[in-house]
């Protein structure tokens, strides 16, 4: 049981930093610009840079990365927060 719940709320995590970027790049699209839209849209990006195996006939590409804003974080804190009742 316990293992399930480190998955879930790794999987939580990942979520909400995600969400956060999506709602970062909302912020960027409606806020005019000035401090507050730069407060909230600036970030870290973290990762797995890409990654190309080519075989010649078949070509692979691999690579993941993290946008990681305040609105990243402020959700992450929810998350974080909440989980305890999330998961019973």
């Amino acid at each position: 049981m316990r293992k399930e719940r480190f998955w879930l709320l790794l999987l939580a995590i990942i979520i909400a930093i995600v969400s956060g970027a999506l709602v970062g790049q909302l912020v960027e699209f409606f806020f005019p610009t000035g401090v507050v839209k730069l407060f909230f849209t600036r970030g870290v990006e973290f990762g797995i840079e890409t990654v190309t195996v080519d075989l010649v006939a078949l070509k692979l590409t691999f690579g993941l990365m993290l946008k990681f804003n305040v609105i990243s974080l402020i959700f992450t804190i929810i998350v974080i927060y909440y989980f305890k009742w999330w998961v019973r």
